[in-house]
């Protein structure tokens, strides 16, 4: 609820009894919905206000559907990289840059436009999906061609400044185990 609102009502549901508004569960009945026309203008925009959050609170994907369609792009990535930034918490990643939102779809948007495949999205899906009856990823993380993807991906993330004794060594290791 809004800042006055909040001050006004101790629940939203209390304020949608004040307001004689129906909650998104009593949407299905026959009842008709109260005419708002002759309320004040405060009062109309308090009622709004109240509906769309109780709309929201009963179908949170559509109401974070119908925000992101009328966002512009740096709106919606900033969003974007908020949601995949609390994602990676709630799932306990310690690594997550806070713009991977925006850098993922940047790199989708530059490999279509080169008519190449998402293998952003690919990689992923080998990484996160486990190979059937174990709980290996579809490629292993532990030996060949790990260790060679993640040396060239390294190496050209730091433009071509890897520390080449250590990455040599680094994926000799890999070769070897």
């Amino acid at each position: 609820m809004t800042p006055s609102l909040m001050k006004e009502y101790s629940s939203l549901q209390e304020a949608l009894d004040k307001y004689r508004i129906i909650s998104p569960q009593q949407l299905a009945s026959e009842e008709p919905l109260p005419d708002i026309s002759k309320l004040p203008t405060q009062q109309k925009v308090n009622l709004t206000v109240i509906l769309l959050m109780s709309l929201c609170l009963a179908d949170q994907a559509s109401c974070v559907r119908t925000l992101v369609q009328k966002q512009n792009v740096e709106e919606t990535e900033q969003l974007a990289n908020t949601a995949f930034y609390e994602l990676a918490c709630k799932k306990g990643v310690n690594t997550y840059p806070t713009d991977f939102a925006k850098v993922a779809s940047n790199a989708m948007v530059r490999l279509q436009e080169k008519d190449k495949s998402n293998v952003l999205y690919k990689f992923a899906r080998c990484l996160a999906d486990s190979r059937s009856g174990t709980d290996e990823p579809l490629m292993p993380l532990t030996r060949m061609p790990f260790g060679l993807i993640e040396y060239q991906i390294d190496f050209f993330y730091n433009n071509g400044q890897v520390s080449w004794c250590c990455q040599a060594l680094s994926l000799i290791n890999s070769m070897c185990c």
